[in-house]
């Protein structure tokens, strides 16, 4: 089903240690539930017809307990999402550093991600 979706073993190989830049929006209220919007510039990725890719930003609901954020993507095209974030950098909340977890049938990958408040 991920493949149906674009996802395919070369477009993971070519994701393996690179950067790519994000934004990320959150709006948590007082009893720490709230959404995200986050937009991943997949453009310097190629996709087998060797053209870039796009993407649109996604919103997603996030929780908040403890410094610790909590994205819930659910499943899509048979793949599992799992993303964290831990909020650092003082009272300010300046910085966010993360993982993004995916796995499917016959794949898995783990992401590293920092955000720095702009």
């Amino acid at each position: 089903e991920a493949e149906d979706e674009g996802c395919t073993a070369a477009l993971l190989e070519q994701l393996k240690g690179q950067a790519l830049p994000m934004t990320l929006d959150i709006t948590v209220d007082a009893s720490g539930k709230g959404s995200a919007t986050m937009f991943l510039d997949v453009s310097k990725v190629k996709g087998s017809d060797g053209k870039s890719l796009s993407s649109e930003p996604q919103e997603i609901p996030v929780a908040y307990a403890d410094g610790l954020l909590t994205f819930s993507f659910g499943e899509s095209a048979g793949v599992t999402s799992a993303m964290t974030g831990r909020v650092g950098g003082g009272a300010s909340g300046s910085t966010i550093d993360g993982t993004l977890k995916l796995s499917g049938k016959g794949f898995s990958a783990t992401a590293v991600w920092t955000v720095k408040r702009a």
